[in-house]
């Protein structure tokens, strides 16, 4: 009789960042809902989110370089925890400012942003490069759908909770709106912190001489260059990323001015985009697709064909299905070539890998958030959906275009034995690296 397979969730490593990540993410959905709000409300600017994006985003360019040598000479356990304290303690302070003033000035939001992204950008390597240490490699492509199942199903439930309460916040007192859902995200950042202090110790596998950061950056950089696929997948990440840009900024002028809305039909039109992500996310977890990169282009190339209907449309509702649909193919792009990344790259490489790849998609971030106001302003939400789109399909075709990538395979492997669960006296019991 074949052994049962067991639940991805039975790694106890695993589950703690797993559950970690949905605690933060819920808190990080509301917050995305309304930051963007506040600065278009302060400035009426669609040019301003997009400044403000980009200050977000700016850390990734200034710092991922420094970030992916710290991640893969520390603790990456001890990156995640610090990580999640500071930015606890960062939304803390701006919703004390928000209390206190309830129109910050643009110069204020954007040098908080820029903070939390300076945070941000040594989580991200951090968690990218422990996931495959807590669970088998031929289980990784599940680990990394669930991460994604995650992702969007905790917006959707912070979205139902923006349609209802957050509307009726900002019927009565607008001001403390922002200053609930803000402090609220911290707390859920220190919930995670809790989590993360569960985990095991995950030091980098590597005992090569510890280097200058520049140094260990070029070396992390030459890698990519000399591997075909994780090279083209850089480009990939680059071009996928210069044509979201512009997707928050249209999203706020579709719902506050297309469809005469507020806080809530911004969260109605997301929510749409994530459920199509649910629905993929499971789909990606029962079909595990092999061939890596052939998923990632196709599915991409589908993705863009919903979007450029969105800058003709004028009903809602409508809106929110063509978002559905397009949501439905990302996990199926994303999930195979993140792990794909993840396979191929040693241990020792996997924070300067991220990194660099995360740094070069990042530089063209802030060039499509600065962007997006005047592609707005010249081409209208009409021509914009129709760029991103377009975008999207010529990203796709990129990856077809290289034998490498396209014939890229993730690893097939027989089922492993369900792991034993450590005895502890802990809440949230730690689990042994699994290499």
């Amino acid at each position: 009789m074949k052994e049962r397979r067991p639940s991805i969730l039975s790694y106890v490593g695993f589950r703690n960042l797993f559950l970690g990540q949905i605690v933060s993410q819920f808190g990080d959905t509301l917050y995305w809902i309304v930051f963007p709000w506040l600065v278009y409300e302060v400035t009426g600017s669609a040019g301003a989110v997009g400044i403000t994006l980009a200050f977000e985003a700016l850390p990734y360019v200034l710092l991922s370089w420094y970030a992916g040598a710290v991640v893969d000479r520390v603790d990456r356990r001890l990156v995640l925890i610090w990580s999640d304290i500071a930015s606890a303690v960062l939304v803390t302070l701006f919703a004390a400012i928000v209390l206190f003033e309830p129109k910050p000035s643009l110069y204020l939001i954007c040098s908080v942003v820029f903070l939390l992204g300076c945070v941000n950008v040594f989580a991200a390597p951090a968690k990218h490069a422990s996931t495959p240490r807590l669970v088998p490699e031929e289980r990784l492509i599940e680990a990394n759908a669930l991460n994604s199942y995650a992702q969007s199903s905790m917006p959707l439930i912070g979205f139902a909770l923006g349609a209802g309460l957050l509307g009726l916040l900002n019927v009565f007192t607008p001001s403390l709106m922002y200053v609930a859902v803000f402090l609220f995200d911290a707390v859920t950042f220190a919930g995670s912190a809790l989590f993360m202090a569960a985990l095991p110790s995950i030091v980098p596998e590597r005992d090569d001489e510890r280097k200058a950061a520049w140094r260990e950056t070029l070396e992390g950089l030459r890698f990519v260059r000399s591997n075909e696929v994780l090279f083209v997948s850089l480009l990939l990440a680059v071009g996928m990323h210069l044509f979201i840009a512009p997707f928050m900024p249209a999203y706020v002028i579709v719902a506050k001015d297309v469809f005469d809305g507020t806080t809530t039909t911004l969260a109605i039109l997301e929510a749409g985009f994530f459920l199509g992500m649910v629905f993929g996310s499971l789909a990606t977890m029962l079909w595990k697709p092999k061939a890596a990169g052939v998923a990632f282009s196709v599915a991409l190339a589908l993705a863009a064909i919903p979007i450029v209907p969105m800058g003709f449309v004028k009903e809602m509702w409508t809106f929110f299905i063509l978002n559905l649909v397009c949501g439905l193919f990302v996990p199926l792009a994303q999930v195979p070539m993140n792990t794909l990344v993840q396979v191929i790259t040693p241990d020792g490489y996997r924070g300067r890998v991220n990194s660099a790849l995360s740094m070069m998609a990042a530089m063209v971030m802030p060039l499509g958030y600065l962007l997006s106001g005047a592609l707005i302003a010249a081409v209208g939400l009409t021509g914009t959906f129709a760029v991103i789109g377009i975008g999207f399909g010529l990203t796709a075709l990129l990856g077809l275009a290289s034998p490498g990538f396209r014939s890229a395979r993730l690893p097939e492997g027989d089922e492993p034995p369900a792991p034993e669960e450590p005895p502890s006296d802990t809440f949230f019991p730690p689990a042994e690296v699994q290499a």
